[in-house]
């Protein structure tokens, strides 16, 4: 089995096409089935919550405390009018470290994006090119067609919603909900359950949606990314495998060796590759 720098396992049942010409390897075009049902969140202006603060804390307390974190996702959904699918291995490290590696079938990964210090390196191995310099948010958006920051994409698939901020207030909904406002400028959408435990549900910031469809032991197993009122349709599907908490992970595991005579691309070549291009 091989690994990544700092020993971090790559997990089985990879597939891919060769690196640029499908989304530098990222997702495959297929067709994908339906999801689950969508969520529906309680309307209305709500009524005055004096325990938010308590509330929230209890509901992010587990999802704050993970520092570094490993698995593999399986990504499928619709982006810019096509269907994809893929698979991809991620690794995350406060305060925004991130490390995504495309899993082929054999041989090199399809691609490899690392990000450390706000700057992000995407690496093609199947086509020795490399793309460097530009913020890792721009070169997911460019890929997906969701700009997420590492530490966003951290809070998500730790069960935060989309950033861990504090909250600064909050309204109580029926049948045990909550919204909860926090310092970033997102609502947190928390539901209690029968023994008054509370969980973060969704989370919705500028156009950005994250519904958590299932958990196990209060990690996330299957989350959904939306772009709201978008056009063509945005909606991606994460199915979380193999997470792996707080674990060691050294600052090489976010550095990528650029092999001799790597082709340099632009963000633009590589937005004209993705589905956004189309």
């Amino acid at each position: 089995m091989r690994a990544w720098p700092g020993g971090l396992p790559q997990g089985p049942g990879r597939r891919n096409r060769p690196a640029l010409a499908l989304l530098a390897g990222l997702l495959i075009l297929v067709s994908a089935a339906c999801g689950p049902r969508r969520l529906s969140l309680p309307s209305g202006a709500g009524q005055p919550f004096p325990g938010f603060g308590a509330a929230f804390d209890e509901a992010t307390r587990p999802c704050r405390a993970i520092d570094t974190m490993t698995a593999e996702l399986g990504v499928s959904g619709r982006v810019g009018g096509q269907r994809l699918r893929g698979r991809v291995l991620a690794g995350f490290s406060r305060p925004a470290s991130l490390r995504l590696e495309g899993l082929a079938p054999f041989g090199p990964p399809a691609f490899i994006l690392v990000s450390s210090g706000g700057r992000a390196t995407l690496l093609l191995p199947r086509d020795r090119a490399v793309l460097e310099g530009e913020p890792p948010e721009a070169i997911i958006d460019a890929l997906v067609g969701l700009p997420l920051a590492p530490a966003t994409l951290h809070a998500i698939l730790a069960g935060c919603g989309l950033v861990a901020s504090d909250a600064t207030a909050g309204l109580a909904f029926g049948e045990g909900w909550a919204r909860i406002e926090g310092a970033a400028g997102e609502s947190t959408w928390l539901r209690q359950d029968g023994s008054g435990h509370w969980s973060v549900i969704a989370a919705v910031a500028n156009s950005l949606r994250v519904e958590y469809e299932e958990r196990e032991g209060g990690v996330p197993r299957r989350v959904l990314l939306e772009l709201v009122d978008a056009e063509p349709r945005t909606e991606l599907r994460l199915r979380v495998a193999g997470a792996d908490l707080n674990v060691a992970l050294g600052d090489e595991a976010f550095t990528v060796e650029i092999p001799d005579k790597a082709r340099p691309i632009t963000l633009g070549e590589l937005r004209r590759a993705g589905p956004l291009g189309r």
